[in-house]
Parts: C-alpha cells; structure tokens; sequence
C-alpha cells in the first residue's frame, strides 16, 4: 500500500513535468485527474481542495469559459456528498420556501451554461 501510493505520486509528477513540456493541452486532463483518484483514495479531505483548486487555476489560464461551469458544479458535488447538513443550512424551514430555494438551485445551472456559453 505505501509502495502503490508512493508510485502513483511519482507518475502524477513525472506526468505532469513532461505534459507541461511535450503536451501543454494535456495538463489539465492528465494531472487532475489522476489527482483526484489518488486523493479519493489516499486523502479524502483534500479532494476538494486540490482538484477544484488545481481545475480552477488551469482554467483560467487555458479556459476561461469554463471556470464557472466547473467550479460551480463540483463544489455542489461535494458539499453534497461531504456536507450535507451545509447544502441546506440557508433553508427556510418552511415548505413554500423550501420549494423556492428549489427552484432557485435549478437555475443556478443554467445560468452557469449561459454564462459560459
């Protein structure tokens, strides 16, 4: 196990210092997501923070265009899985605002894509 861990960390690296020098537009493909596999499995905690950090960085270089779209959608991915007492700690307790707030959650999407587009 700590041999594995210490192969995948050397090939991410190694990766990722010949993508940058070879295949710039395989960088971000490449590096973040065997990142985020390692993480999921190593780090669970840093997966957040690394990926969407990392993912942001990128795309503001790479893609601007896309930096909302994926910021907004993987920070709702794992606030869902990793805190979900947070998603809905704004939530009127009542049921005509808990619908509203519904509704209001699923435009926040589609005003990510017509921004982005």
């Amino acid at each position: 196990p700590a041999s594995a861990a210490l192969v995948l960390h050397e090939f991410v690296w190694l990766l990722l210092a010949f993508s940058v020098v070879a295949f710039p537009a395989l960088v971000l493909h490449e590096f973040v997501w065997l990142l985020l596999a390692f993480s999921a499995v190593a780090f669970p905690a840093l997966v957040l923070h690394e990926f969407v950090w990392l993912l942001l960085a990128f795309s503001v270089v790479a893609f601007p265009a896309l930096v909302l779209h994926e910021f907004v959608w993987l920070l709702l991915a794992f606030s869902v899985v990793a805190f979900p007492s947070l998603v809905y700690l704004d939530v009127p307790k009542s049921a005509p605002r808990r619908a509203q707030f519904s509704r209001f959650a699923l435009v926040i999407p589609y005003l990510c894509d017509q921004i982005s587009a």
